[in-house]
């Protein structure tokens, strides 16, 4: 065979194979432009299909680009619940170190001891805190909880860096604390006792209590979650529920509750992983690493001494500057499971002045030393001016500086959920996938099962031209060979005879 008849023959053998599936396709177009009676109409239908898988190829493209960026849909719903565990609450004195502990301290010291300088408290000690800073006698006058007492027993005390020994309430040590009922008759009361005479001016300038309310797994921060509440007012707190659900990778970037490898002193951190606390620790880590001690009292290491700012100040500043450009490596992503509490303020001015009477009365009762003190003084003053008017005056004016009221409550039990979402599951993709196929070229699954088929089919009828052609090749090579064999043997083709 020639050239050219070889592939008029392999064209023909094509086409008589491929024909039959074509006429039926489901493919819209398909048989049509395999069965036209004119070339015109063959053309114009295999136009047709070639504008429609182009514009399906463009269309398919965008929803691929779409669904690889992994966008989200950020929803809200509001969850109804029957009974809440309450949060955290963490109550600090804006007063560091009281002033009257550390005097009483000095005086009492033996001769030789080394006294102690209220001016350092930056670079206090844990157990220095601890000693001299305000205790919880002497802070938490009264306390109720849906309308039961609380104790100092309810509270757990530990060291921030400002503000000294904090205690907080429903502390992830103690029992969970719920409640089935919101409103302030159901909620946290408490009556607070800043005892202002032991502020130290030169640190503090202003008199108050930090409250800080948190998740009871999350390690509080009141330095820059906290609000501060003033003296001589009753602050009314309302809280209120919010769940945050975050999608990990590929969809963003979160934390799934674990710290960064990186971080030393957080291996036996007992609390969730949260950013603040993230970012707290490195700073304390590097600076640890970097200055050879501690910046903060999270770093809760014995050897290790506290930063003095005036003999590291140099080795400080640096790390600061560090931490500010980013060069740290401290990845604190955002956590993908996170709670917060929004809270609404109000406040009344607090105590009434009708009221002095009973409250001093009521403070006689307490066992701290100083606020045991201060209702005496209260009491010789009222009592030695028989409980005229400019004496009583005079408590209710001192108490309205040194005295406040917090109560917090919840003002509904059901919380809000806001969670996200992928803008385009996998399941929608492929939806979105069929309707094009199906809009355009008329395709589907099963037609995509045809297309298999076809391939099938091809391959087949490729290796069985391949053997064929294979097979007279090898024919024709040996119909070559034949006759000279023939003639070396003495044998006479045709008209000549052996």
């Amino acid at each position: 065979l020639t050239k050219d008849m070889k592939e008029k023959e392999i064209q023909e053998s094509l086409a008589e194979t491929l024909k039959p599936i074509l006429l039926q396709s489901t493919a819209h177009g398909i048989p049509r432009a395999t069965r036209g009676p004119h070339w015109f109409r063959r053309v114009f239908w295999i136009t047709v299909f070639m504008v429609c898988f182009l514009i399906f190829a463009v269309q398919t493209f965008y929803l691929t680009t779409r669904y690889l960026r992994y966008h989200v849909n950020t929803k809200l719903r509001v969850v109804r619940r029957q009974n809440v565990t309450w949060p955290s609450v963490t109550l600090c004195n804006l007063n560091k170190i009281d002033r009257l502990n550390v005097e009483s301290y000095n005086r009492n010291l033996s001769n030789g001891d080394a006294k102690v300088d209220v001016k350092n408290i930056w670079t206090f000690s844990k157990d220095e805190i601890d000693r001299f800073g305000v205790q919880i006698d002497d802070f938490i006058i009264q306390c109720s909880f849906d309308s039961q007492p609380c104790t100092s027993d309810d509270f757990v005390k530990w060291q921030n860096d400002i503000y000294g020994n904090c205690f907080t309430f429903n502390h992830k040590r103690k029992k969970p604390v719920t409640s089935v009922r919101e409103g302030s008759l159901y909620g946290l009361k408490l009556v607070l006792y800043t005892n202002v005479e032991g502020y130290d001016k030169s640190v503090s300038q202003v008199a108050g209590v930090r409250v800080s309310i948190h998740p009871r797994d999350v390690q509080p921060f009141p330095e820059s979650e906290g609000f501060s509440v003033s003296t001589g007012t009753a602050t009314f707190i309302r809280i209120h529920e919010k769940n945050f659900r975050r999608l990990s990778h590929p969809h963003g970037e979160c934390n799934e509750n674990t710290w960064p490898e990186n971080m030393q002193l957080t291996k036996d951190s007992k609390y969730r992983y949260t950013t603040k606390a993230c970012n707290k620790y490195c700073l304390a880590e590097f600076t640890y690493k970097k200055c050879n001690c501690s910046s903060s009292l999270i770093v809760d290491l014995p050897e290790v001494k506290p930063c003095n700012y005036h003999q590291e100040h140099t080795c400080l500043d640096h790390v600061l500057e560090d931490y500010s450009r980013g060069s740290l490596l401290c990845k604190c992503e955002v956590p993908c499971k996170e709670v917060k509490y929004k809270t609404t303020f109000s406040t009344a001015n607090w105590p009434q002045f009708e009221y002095v009477t009973y409250f001093v009365r009521m403070l006689i009762r307490e066992k701290g030393k100083l606020i045991y003190a201060k209702a005496s003084e209260f009491r010789n003053v009222m009592n030695g001016s028989l409980f005229d008017h400019h004496s009583v005056h005079a408590v209710w004016k001192s108490m309205s500086l040194e005295f406040s009221k917090v109560e917090i409550y919840f003002d509904d039990l059901s919380i809000e959920d806001i969670y996200e979402e992928s803008q385009l599951t996998f399941m929608t993709f492929l939806s979105n996938i069929g309707g094009t196929l199906g809009l355009w070229i008329g395709l589907s699954i099963i037609s995509l099962v045809e297309g298999v088929e076809v391939i099938f089919y091809l391959l087949s009828w490729f290796y069985q031209i391949k053997i064929r052609y294979k097979f007279n090749d090898a024919k024709r090579e040996k119909e070559k060979v034949m006759p000279g064999e023939m003639q070396s043997n003495g044998l006479i083709f045709g008209s000549t005879v052996v």
